[in-house]
């Protein structure tokens, strides 16, 4: 059933932005801290409990593969080819000016492209390098699956692994990676909007259950992305403060297309999802998800090589400024 912006909730709600805070902010006070995952203690047992616990640790990581590409290794992507490169630079150009003599007939358009084009090439080159020089995919995947293992017991793991190797969890699985996939590509409208200085359109009307739905369906990712992007103690951490919020925008922004997918799971199975995601099984993965993926900082770079990607990044944009049109 739509809702729409005079319904009773809504109303309860002075805008639409409070909407996203009431929304947002109920996921992150459920959301588990690392200490929560922490009190999750080792069950006693013997050697043979534990090969099975890792076992079955493993089979929860092979069946989980919308969370194992989220990783970032040196495995974890290819080199982008020259049609990517090409579509990253338009994607960067068409925010560097608001003027309407800014487009492919400007006298500097080709020259601002390719200096562009020679920096992102360059930064590619510098990540395939550090991957490279990064530890390997299995090391990675053994950490996690030894943290994850020690974070349940042999009964809890049988109950999740069953409902990720089920013909609903491996569906789910395929659906949540495509929603994924399809992420960057909403973040991207976001970010466009919010250069252009537009505003959501509050007033247009989406099912705010689903909505909800899918804020929920990135708590994986967002488990991920708090923990390989935090700067560390002592460092500015604001810009993950806001992670949350900028997600749940970002979701509304594309919000079709992303019900679309989630729509493509059979009604029912949607059903048995969300009821696997309000049971105690899900809250006990979930905690023991994000104390594993602590183990992603020990193999992880990304803070400070992360900084010198984005500086070479600000650099060429900055180096171009004088070729463009005044706004």
């Amino acid at each position: 059933m739509k809702i729409k912006t005079s319904s009773p909730f809504l109303t309860r709600h002075k805008n639409f932005s409070m909407l996203f805070l009431t929304v947002v902010t109920s996921f992150c006070l459920n959301f588990p801290s690392t200490a929560n995952a922490q009190e999750q203690q080792e069950r006693p047992g013997n050697s043979a409990s534990n090969v099975k616990k890792l076992d079955l640790a493993r089979r929860y990581f092979d069946a989980r593969s919308d969370i194992t590409a989220l990783q970032i290794n040196n495995q974890a992507s290819e080199t982008p080819d020259k049609a990517a490169i090409d579509k990253m630079v338009l994607q960067v150009m068409a925010t560097l000016s608001k003027s309407k003599d800014w487009n492919p007939s400007n006298q500097n358009w080709e020259k601002v492209r390719q200096i562009l084009g020679n920096a992102i090439k360059e930064m590619s080159t510098q990540i395939e390098l550090e991957k490279k020089q990064g530890p390997d995919k299995n090391q990675i995947n053994n950490a996690l699956q030894n943290k994850f293992s020690n974070q349940l017991s042999e009964s809890d793991l049988e109950k999740i692994v069953g409902f990720y190797e089920s013909t609903t969890g491996i569906n789910f699985v395929k659906t949540h990676t495509q929603i994924y996939a399809a992420y960057p590509g909403a973040m991207l409208k976001f970010q466009k909007m919010a250069q252009d200085g537009k505003k959501i359109d509050q007033t247009t009307t989406i099912d705010i259950q689903q909505f909800q739905i899918l804020v929920g369906l990135f708590s994986e990712y967002l488990a991920y992305q708090l923990t390989v992007l935090d700067p560390g103690p002592g460092h500015d951490r604001s810009g993950l403060q806001a992670l949350p919020m900028v997600t749940a925008m970002a979701i509304r922004v594309d919000f079709d297309r992303l019900e679309q997918i989630w729509n493509e799971l059979p009604k029912d199975a949607q059903q048995e999802v969300i009821a696997y995601r309000e049971s105690p099984n899900w809250k006990s993965e979930r905690a023991a998800l994000v104390s594993s993926l602590e183990e992603l900082e020990k193999f992880t770079k990304s803070g400070a090589f992360m900084k010198k990607i984005a500086a070479a990044m600000a650099g060429a944009i900055g180096s171009v400024q004088g070729l463009l049109p005044p706004n």
